[in-house]
């Protein structure tokens, strides 16, 4: 299987690398774990509306806020729709 980012999220992981580093570590750390085993407990904490949207937390440790990785499977392949500042919780 092969984690897919869309264009938008994956403009917003570059803007990370170049801003704030260790966040961008944090979210390349979590998408690993979806790449690995998008069936594991810990990745598919919360489900949204649609059904199969599944949404992470990365905290940034920052006034900015955390911020949401909203991901789902197209078939056996996870794909990140969202990569941008928690609005949902």
């Amino acid at each position: 299987m092969t984690l897919y980012v869309d264009p938008e999220a994956d403009d917003a992981l570059a803007a990370l690398h170049a801003t704030d580093p260790a966040t961008a570590q944090r979210v390349e750390q979590t998408l690993d774990l979806i790449e690995t085993d998008p069936g594991a407990a810990a990745v598919r904490r919360r489900a949204l509306r649609p059904v199969g949207l599944r949404m992470l937390i990365v905290p940034r440790g920052t006034d900015e806020g955390d911020l949401a990785i909203l991901w789902e499977l197209d078939g056996d392949d996870p794909v990140v729709r969202y990569l941008g500042p928690d609005r949902f919780t």
